[in-house]
């Protein structure tokens, strides 16, 4: 697990209440702009997050589930590397200049 003290949940909003959960719809970036996406991503939370152990991976827990680093998941899933992509540079777009020393 990794050290929670800098991170940033950010969530999508979505048009219809109720539809997707909030974890669904959240991801993560730390202090370095490295950006964690739900394992459950994947298609087997459980699995990803064996898997990213095995490999030394940090993973975070919040909102009842399970996040990997983006970066990690597009190289083993290839088929979501895309939304991956996606999110990674949405956020670190969003937080560049962030002063997580605030926190």
């Amino acid at each position: 697990m990794k050290n929670t003290s800098k991170l940033q949940i950010a969530t999508m909003t979505q048009k219809e209440e109720g539809k997707v959960p909030k974890w669904q719809r959240s991801a993560i970036i730390d202090e370095n702009l490295n950006v964690y996406v739900p394992a459950a991503a994947s298609g087997n939370e459980v699995l990803a997050v064996m898997c990213a152990l095995q490999d030394g991976v940090s993973s975070i827990s919040s909102l009842g589930h399970a996040f990997l680093p983006a970066d990690w998941m597009k190289n083993n899933y290839p088929d979501i590397a895309c939304y991956c992509d996606k999110v990674s540079a949405k956020l670190r777009y969003e937080f560049h200049s962030f002063d997580f020393n605030s926190l």
